[in-house]
């Protein structure tokens, strides 16, 4: 290479292409984002078809183990400020090359010169690009400084609900993309999954930051613990939902909050994962423990009966026992129940785990529990609920 020559290949004197292929040589980034602003457009069409070649020697002559650094992010300004297309330009912006660059600063204020719809598309175009195992902050922070709206893309919002952050850095109060993005997490696939590792005892933990932001009022107490629900609905493994049982746990809603779903919860206790299943059972039970909880969510004694036999037919010896105790304080509140609960008895005498067994035989062999001698049956007509639970 003579004194003086370039680096890199180009057109050589003439035009706009060599004062800016200096510029992203030394790495200059803010001075690149100057005078793309101030091409013309025959400039900018040079400048355009240079890009992609200059990329490929810069990457053919790097060092093995490193990235292109201020150079590629400069070059990376280059080509957003001159291709054409907004699909062109997302696939640039895309770039495996590229991806080290997180900070949008620079690129917004480029792409800030086009037309607003134009760099909508563009942003959108480039995030509904964005895959799970590759980090998209350069995306993420583009929809932030341009203020559009995340597209529709589960791996999206895996991606921003697993944001690491730096301590101090996790207040979700002033992330703009909080309002879309927290009601999708109950509905986007991965999301719980990629979440396992989230106990709430780290600084970037979406837990917490969720919690807290619900507490300042940015985003609703209620809408999480919607979300919570609708997602144990739709089922799925233990390692899917594990995050959004630790968030509802969390949240520690009160009973008057949970009633409103309790018929829902009724619904979880047969069959799903054990978590779900012990937590669905528990709330069930704070809302049966109070007359006008059980009136606004029109639980009756046939409620009840389901919810107790659902909890003594699981397998889990914890979720059976709980269930084989409700049953205990049921028929103590309303004796009127024993008869209707029998069957609930009859299988936790025949559960696989012996000291269900044990514990079963124990129950039926109290006054007033099914199995044992109740008390004269009262004659209700009709008998919508047992008189013990009007109190």
């Amino acid at each position: 290479m003579t004194a003086g020559a370039e680096p890199y290949g180009g057109r050589g004197a003439g035009g706009a292409w060599p004062e800016i292929r200096k510029l992203i040589g030394a790495g200059e980034i803010g001075a690149v984002a100057e005078r793309v602003a101030a091409l013309s457009a025959a400039e900018r069409r040079e400048v355009a078809a240079e890009v992609p070649g200059h990329l490929r020697t810069m990457w053919a002559t790097r060092l093995p183990w490193g990235d292109l650094g201020a150079r590629g992010e400069a070059l990376l300004l280059a080509g957003a400020g001159t291709i054409g297309g907004a699909a062109a330009v997302a696939s640039w912006l895309g770039r495996a090359e590229f991806a080290p660059v997180r900070e949008a600063g620079p690129l917004a204020g480029v792409l800030a010169l086009r037309p607003r719809e134009w760099r909508a598309d563009v942003v959108v175009r480039l995030a509904s690009r964005v895959r799970p195992d590759r980090d998209a902050s350069l995306a993420l922070n583009l929809l932030r400084a341009l203020g559009v709206e995340p597209p529709p893309h589960d791996p999206l919002v895996v991606v921003w609900a697993n944001e690491r952050r730096a301590p101090g850095e996790g207040n979700l109060a002033e992330d703009p993309l909080l309002t879309v993005m927290a009601p999708r997490l109950f509905e986007a696939e991965g999301v719980g999954r990629s979440l396992t590792w989230d106990t709430g005892d780290r600084h970037d933990s979406l837990l917490v930051r969720l919690v807290r932001a619900a507490a300042g009022g940015a985003i609703a107490r209620g809408m999480l613990l919607d979300g919570c629900v609708r997602r144990f609905l739709r089922g799925g493994e233990a390692a899917d939902l594990r995050f959004f049982v630790r968030l509802h746990r969390a949240l520690e809603p009160l009973p008057v909050e949970t009633a409103v779903h309790v018929r829902d919860y009724l619904r979880l206790i047969p069959a799903a994962p054990g978590p779900v299943a012990e937590l669905a059972l528990r709330h069930v039970r704070d809302v049966c423990e109070l007359r006008e909880l059980r009136e606004l969510a029109g639980l009756g004694p046939a409620d009840l009966v389901e919810g107790v036999e659902a909890a003594v037919f699981r397998p889990e010896r914890k979720l059976a026992r709980s269930g084989l105790t409700w049953l205990d304080r049921t028929v103590r509140r309303a004796p009127d129940l024993a008869d209707d609960l029998a069957p609930a008895l009859t299988t936790a005498l025949g559960h696989e785990e012996r000291d269900i067994r044990e514990y079963g035989t124990g129950s039926g062999s109290r006054p007033g529990t099914p199995g044992a001698s109740p008390p004269p049956r009262r004659n209700f007509s009709p008998r919508p609920r047992p008189a013990s639970l009007r109190s």
